[in-house]
């Protein structure tokens, strides 16, 4: 097919013919595939950002341990030659040689605070993208997928797998909960029915037959 509303630059291949349902199935391979060439370009960027800083942090390590070295030679030469005060120079030295390196540890827990913070925007985009996968397989007549908590963990093995509605509408209200709390959707204690709806429109059950579905109280 030669349409050029079809051509895009992602490798999504143009719908078999121009009807309804297959520029349907196309829109969405193409969200899909810009999502995840967006994911990439911003997981690139923060890692080349994040490994500049990890150099200049190695640099600075090094460099003040050679200093330090130096600082120790000075010490000892001052005392074999009988010195009994350090010059004042040396004294002001050392003091602003303890700042730095105060302000390097500083540095660390920055980083390490940068980096926790990747891993938790990445773990989110993950979950965003499988969401939207599990909503085409289900658009498309498949059943859902595994969706990973917002933590990059898969759910707990002893938790019953979602693959269609009524999955959501069999689970304990402590099973629900915790699938709430590892997606991170908040709810109140006294919440019932609208937990299971609320776990519907959090993993992506959007077809017309899930926003219809006649949920239950839980079983006990």
């Amino acid at each position: 097919m030669n349409n050029p509303i079809f051509q895009n630059d992602y490798g999504v291949n143009p719908p078999t013919n121009e009807s309804y349902n297959e520029v349907i199935k196309y829109k969405r391979k193409l969200e899909i595939a810009v999502s995840n060439k967006i994911t990439d370009s911003h997981q690139h960027a923060s890692e080349l950002e994040l490994q500049a800083k990890r150099q200049c942090l190695e640099i600075q390590v090094q460099s003040n341990e050679d200093i330090q070295r130096v600082n120790g030679f000075l010490e000892q030469k001052a005392n074999e030659e009988g010195a009994d005060t350090m010059p004042l120079w040396f004294s002001n030295w050392a003091n602003r040689f303890a700042s730095d390196m105060s302000d390097l540890k500083g540095d660390m827990s920055d980083l390490k605070g940068d980096m926790s913070g990747l891993s938790t925007a990445l773990n989110r985009v993950n979950f965003r993208i499988a969401r939207i996968e599990n909503k085409e397989s289900r658009a498309s007549g498949f059943s859902s997928g595994k969706l990973p908590f917002l933590n990059g963990q898969e759910p707990d093995e002893d938790l019953p797998p979602i693959l269609n509605i009524e999955d959501i509408e069999n689970l304990t209200r402590e099973e629900c909960v915790r699938y709430l709390r590892g997606y991170g959707v908040s709810f109140t204690n006294n919440e019932t029915i609208s937990l299971k709806k609320k776990l519907r429109d959090a993993i992506g059950f959007t077809l017309r037959s899930d926003s219809v579905f006649d949920f239950h109280s839980f079983r006990n």
